[in-house]
């Protein structure tokens, strides 16, 4: 148990974090040292165009054209944010800040919006000790309204030590060390690993060089360099080695590639090769890579800090997951080698005890199965890091872990080859990794999710966790024997349903519940949790029915823009009425362009088009409306109409 808990007793700790359910966003962990400050008042000495008024008590400074802020500060190495405690023009109007450092724009701008949750910030790593000149200026509109300015220098308290002693001054000690090397081998020899698992080609590619510029993606192209260091450990050849070994002179090149999906690419990557390949390299190749991973950490943590990880800050988008992930990850392979991993790999424990803890209960997630495909193979990375860095068991995560292959495993069509598009997911999506199947299977000791990774299985793969996170001795029941024809999961508000797993089956799924689910939600209303749905769908009420091989209804699929009209949504009327009365009359009411039902003196009209729809009142008054949604209704004398959107037709209300 941390010091000064914040905690229920009822409820599980996180042991780095010393929080739990309820106070996630208590900044246990994190200390801070203001090394400059100014009030608004003391503005008028660092810059120009602004004026000053009194609000609340005190001077504010109001941002007009011109406006500009330049002022000088001595900084130590390390983590810094910068606070801007403000907001923007108005409510609607978001004001947008740009603060460069020795003349280099900060990768994030601070944006003061018209009623902020948090101070706006934007955070950045200073590398020595020496003055830096920071320049503040305008990228929006004039008009915001600006309290004061700080720079704060970010720690971490360590409570505990994040690596265990027996991993220190081993490597590879990242999923095996050295003793394990033999059994690993000798499992190429299995037939049921020979199924999943096949050792890759020896790597001839060449490595591509570091992108810069707006849109620069290099994460990516990297992935495959875990499967080759593994497949080297396993079968340890000159040719393996030598394009490795090209990779590897690249990655010392690298810049800091930014917080978003790269840099979980890239860690993914590079952090593992480092530790398995840790033997091979030479003093300086290794001081080289070293240096990229520490470059990438440095990067990370302030962003982390200031929530500017991609995220929102929401701990449930899988942004959140690749960042602190690819934080966590090099931090456990350069430890010991840079003093200050202890503090990067315990905030990225701390990071994940929140995530798990903010995890859907009954094992859904809110984004999809296709956002699922790329961002819990990285969570399932990070939750390997916590266990085997630590030695602990994550706090709370396994509600969520343990049904992770029956949620993806529901979501395919008879036939298991097609997807069925709830959240942000294309028509054509494949069926899930292998691998992802294989770690439930593993973990959990499960058959059931041992005989869907069987059933899903597309042959040998050559990634690492093909063989990692296999168990070839699990027995594996097909899907038709032991796998449920229905799953609810309540959080999610999602049941799915077969007639059967065989390919002629009958499917059908729906949903509905508040956007994130029902914990995301009561969390946003409790403890004023950083939103954000990301790529959940409003989507209350839609369903999807598949059988004789074909999608009967469904949707279009995955859209930049989330609207309920993209899905099949069922509109529950509920009538309310005195007991033993007599339930209203109700009749449809189309007509060309519209769909409509009239229950009482109710009307209920839906436009089927982007034109005008011609619609008579329950009273008799005909409107001309372009609106998407009407509602009229009369109840005594009183005579009420309601359009969505508002249209030119004046909402009324008479008697």
């Amino acid at each position: 148990m941390m010091n000064d808990p914040c905690c229920s007793s009822a409820l599980p700790v996180g042991p780095f974090s010393g929080v739990d359910l309820s106070c996630l966003l208590k900044k246990t962990t994190l200390e801070s040292e203001t090394v400059f400050e100014a009030d608004a008042a003391e503005f008028e000495q660092y810059g120009s165009g602004m004026k000053f008024e009194e609000q609340d008590g005190r001077t504010v400074a109001v941002t007009e054209e011109g406006f500009s802020l330049r002022f000088k500060a001595k900084m130590s190495p390390g983590a810094h944010a910068f606070l801007l405690p403000g907001h923007g023009p108005d409510k609607k109007r978001t004001g947008t800040f740009e603060l460069l450092i020795d003349g280099e724009p900060v990768r994030f701008p601070i944006g003061l919006m018209g009623k902020p949750l948090m101070i706006p910030s934007t955070a950045f790593h200073i590398s020595e000790s020496r003055e830096y000149e920071f320049v503040l200026k305008p990228t929006g509109e004039p008009g915001s309204v600006i309290t004061s300015m700080r720079i704060e220098r970010r720690s971490v308290k360590v409570n505990r030590p994040p690596m265990r002693e027996d991993l220190l001054g081993k490597h590879p000690r990242l999923y095996f060390t050295d003793a394990d090397l033999d059994v690993l081998r000798a499992r190429l020899d299995h037939p049921r690993v020979g199924l999943f698992y096949e050792l890759p080609a020896p790597l001839t590619e060449k490595p591509p060089p570091f992108q810069t510029g707006e849109g620069a993606r290099n994460g990516m192209a990297w992935i495959q360099l875990k499967d080759q260091a593994l497949a080297y450990v396993l079968e340890p050849t000159d040719e393996r080695l030598a394009g490795i070994l090209e990779w590897l002179e690249m990655a010392t090149t690298y810049g800091f590639v930014g917080a978003r999906l790269d840099s979980g690419y890239m860690m993914e990557a590079l952090g593992l090769a480092y530790d398995w390949m840790y033997p091979t390299m030479s003093d300086e190749l290794r001081e080289g890579v070293r240096g990229t991973i520490v470059r990438q950490c440095e990067g990370l943590l302030p962003l982390s800090m200031e929530g500017r990880d991609g995220s929102g800050g929401c701990f449930q988008a899988h942004r959140c997951w690749f960042a602190n992930m690819a934080l966590s990850l090099g931090a456990a392979a350069v430890y010991e080698d840079v003093p200050e991993a202890a503090q990067w790999l315990a905030w990225g424990l701390d990071r994940l005890e929140r995530i798990v803890m903010s995890a859907s209960p009954d094992g859904g997630w809110h984004e999809g199965p296709g956002y699922w495909g790329f961002g819990i193979p990285r969570l399932f990375i990070f939750t390997d890091i916590y266990e085997r860095c630590s030695g602990l068991q994550i706090p709370a995560g396994d509600d969520f872990f343990r049904r992770q292959t029956e949620w993806r495993a529901q979501h395919m069509f008879p036939g298991l080859k097609q997807t069925a598009a709830f959240g942000d997911v294309g028509r054509d999506a494949e069926p899930p990794a292998t691998k992802l199947l294989l770690w439930g299977a593993k973990r959990y000791q499960d058959p059931v999710a041992m005989g869907m990774a069987e059933a899903m299985n597309q042959g040998p793969c050559s990634d690492a966790f093909n063989l990692l996170w296999l168990d070839e001795n699990l027995p594996a029941p097909a899907p038709s024997e032991a796998a449920p024809l229905m799953s609810r999961f309540d959080d999610l508000g999602m049941v799915l349903a077969r007639t059967s797993w065989e390919d002629d089956a009958t499917y059908f799924a729906i949903t509905s519940r508040p956007l994130g689910g029902q914990l995301q939600a009561r969390l946003n209303v409790e403890q004023k949790f950083p939103g954000g749905c990301f790529h959940g769908h409003p989507d209350q009420g839609h369903f999807i029915l598949f059988g004789r091989g074909q999608e009967l209804a469904g949707d279009p699929g995955y859209s930049i823009k989330k609207e309920t009209k993209n899905h099949n949504t069922i509109l529950v009327a509920i009538l309310i009425g005195a007991k033993g009365s007599t339930p209203p009359k109700i009749d449809h009411a189309s007509g060309e362009a519209h769909d409509a039902v009239r229950i009482g003196d109710t009307l209920i009209a839906f436009n089927r088009g982007d034109s005008e729809m011609s619609i008579e009142t329950p009273w008799g008054e005909k409107l001309t409306t372009p609106a998407k949604v009407l509602v009229a209704d009369a109840r005594g004398d009183t005579r009420s109409v309601v359009t969505l959107p508002k249209s030119t037709h004046k909402e009324s209300t008479s008697t």
